[in-house]
């Protein structure tokens, strides 16, 4: 199953992504994996919105 999300980054700006592990995903983009989007590397990731 895919899960479309919406993250919440620090300047008020809105991720859009896909995936089909929404913990693992959550995870690299708050701990800046290297697995990480371009954009939330740069746009600091706050909370997740809604999935």
């Amino acid at each position: 199953m895919y899960y479309v999300y919406m993250l919440r980054c620090e300047d008020n700006s809105i991720y859009t992504g896909i995936t089909t592990d929404i913990n693992r995903r959550m995870s690299e983009h708050f701990n800046k994996t290297e697995k990480c989007a371009k954009y939330t590397k740069t746009h600091l990731s706050q909370k997740l919105e809604c999935v």
